[in-house]
């Protein structure tokens, strides 16, 4: 949280827990449900935000500025670039079963790997807030049939991909 907390000195900022995740932990994740839960925190600073995402919440992002490109004033989307296909879901579906046998649901494991691989700041604040490994295969399904192409293809902001800056205008 600590890149919201020096935004939000400056403007306002949400920072949203999409279906099945953080406080949402429980729920389903649809991807519509995603989009309205990313729609009604644009509403709630104002009506039209920049949406920033990584993984998920990229695919998520591009969603949104699909369905309702006149709340996006740009994208801003990181570790979402490949098309999700079947194929390139099956690795979390395979992650999913090796988690849920063991007891914790794999947070120890996870934790432990967000530990090596993150700053401690943010692997403290992803384990605390718990890894959703149960949502998983709703994740898979719904990814599996989103096309982030056509999505991108008809919203008419501007769009940053991972590090490359695309510009796309209707």
């Amino acid at each position: 949280m600590a890149v919201v907390d020096r935004i939000s000195e400056d403007r306002a900022v949400v920072a949203v827990d999409l279906p099945g995740h953080g406080k949402r932990r429980g729920e389903r994740f649809t991807l519509d449900g995603a989009i309205e839960t990313v729609g009604t925190a644009i509403d709630s600073v104002g009506g039209q935000a920049l949406v920033v995402g990584h993984s998920l919440g990229g695919y998520v992002s591009i969603a949104t500025a699909a369905k309702a490109p006149d709340k996006v004033a740009g994208l801003v989307v990181a570790g979402s670039t490949c098309v999700p296909t079947r194929a390139r879901t099956l690795p979390f579906s395979v992650m999913h079963r090796v988690l849920s046998m063991r007891s914790d649901g794999g947070d120890r494991a996870s934790a432990r790997l967000f530990d090596a691989i993150l700053p401690p700041q943010v692997a403290t604040a992803i384990s605390a807030a718990g890894i959703a490994t149960e949502v998983i295969p709703d994740v898979v399904v719904e990814l599996s049939q989103f096309d982030p192409l056509s999505a991108l293809a008809a919203y008419s902001g501007p769009v940053s991909l991972s590090t490359a800056v695309a510009i796309i205008s209707g």
